[in-house]
């Protein structure tokens, strides 16, 4: 969006774990960093064929207005991996690692192009920092309530972008 501030950054805890996601606006793509560890992690660049629509996330069903909403990521998405390797909180394994990856980027990069349709020819550059679930949590819904997190906190930072710069007060 044209009047969207240039940089945001946004952070809340997710399970219990203080997340800040940060979005910078450069005129050739878009940066967006979620760490829970104070750095940039591995960092992927995300594209998509021009020729790919995005299509918007479908309303919830009724009695399931409280829940969270995603676009699905275009099968014409790319990733590039720019630097680092996966974060191994993502995954027990290194496959695990790579395929968490890339469920998380090319979900935020959805995200960014969904929010504004007018992003969808930039690239978006994704750096994830996550910890590792504790194994008392490290269960396949505590992974999906930590994914839905991290969009969440993503999508709102997307929001917080769109509001004038003498109203928001960045964390």
């Amino acid at each position: 969006m044209a009047s969207a501030r240039p940089s945001v950054q946004h952070a809340q805890d997710v399970l219990g774990v203080p997340t800040k996601v940060l979005i910078q606006t450069f005129v050739d793509r878009i940066l967006v960093v979620v760490t829970q560890m104070g750095k940039v992690g591995s960092l992927v660049q995300v594209t998509m064929s021009s020729a790919a629509p995005m299509i918007p996330p479908l309303p919830p069903p009724p009695g399931s207005e409280n829940e969270l909403v995603l676009p699905e990521p275009s099968a014409s998405i790319v990733l590039s991996p720019l630097f680092g390797a996966p974060p191994p909180a993502l995954g027990a394994s290194s496959d695990d690692a790579q395929t968490m990856q890339s469920i998380y980027v090319s979900q935020i990069a959805t995200l960014v192009w969904t929010h504004d349709p007018l992003t969808t020819s930039k690239p978006v550059v994704v750096g994830l920092a996550l910890k590792k679930l504790a194994n008392s949590i490290s269960t396949p819904d505590a992974q999906r309530s930590a994914f839905l997190g991290v969009m969440k906190l993503v999508m709102e930072s997307l929001r917080k972008r769109d509001e004038p710069a003498s109203s928001v007060h960045d964390d």
